[in-house]
């Protein structure tokens, strides 16, 4: 296992405030510093290389977070097959949803190239929430953030799809 100070204890020591909506750090931010002890404490380095799984559909065991590296989504469609519904990197955070929702997770995330990762195991998240309510707080803000990034893509799929009037049809 590989040890990477990935996090620290002091809240602002070295993130901007972009950084401090990525990852695991989201939930660092929303957590009192026994919370923030217990996280560092439970965290664990992992590096996976090419094609290795991040997260397994209809698997809940752990929270996954991309220190380094690409990934890819994928959701699995009817035949066994899986379609790639977009790509991410550093900051991205993955598994929480299935301990959020009580069910599986319906993704699939996987690396497109080596990945150095920050896991929690799904015990450790849990006792996180139970213990510190705080974390939904942290949590809200990465969906909240997903939200705007799927409104985006949404917003500029309609402009590329819109049909093309000549001008003359748009002045009167």
């Amino acid at each position: 296992m590989v040890t990477v100070p990935l996090l620290s204890l002091q809240q602002d020591s070295y993130m901007t405030a972009e950084d401090s909506s990525k990852g695991f750090q989201v939930i660092l931010h929303s957590l009192p510093m026994e919370g923030r002890e217990q996280l560092l404490e439970d965290i664990r380095s992992r590096r996976a290389e090419s094609g290795a799984p991040l997260v397994v559909a209809g698997n809940a065991n752990e929270v996954v977070a991309i220190v380094s590296g690409q990934a890819s989504l994928r959701m699995p469609v009817e035949g066994g097959s899986w379609i790639e519904i977009g790509r991410c990197g550093p900051g991205e955070i993955f598994g929480f949803e299935s301990f959020m929702q009580g069910s599986v997770e319906p993704l699939e995330v996987v690396a497109l190239g080596p990945c150095l990762l920050q896991v929690l195991d799904g015990c450790s998240f849990q006792r996180l929430l139970m213990r510190f309510p705080s974390v939904y707080l942290g949590i809200t803000r990465v969906l909240s953030r997903r939200l705007e990034t799927a409104q985006a893509i949404l917003r500029d799929q309609r402009l590329k799809s819109a049909p093309k009037r000549p001008l003359s049809d748009r002045i009167h």
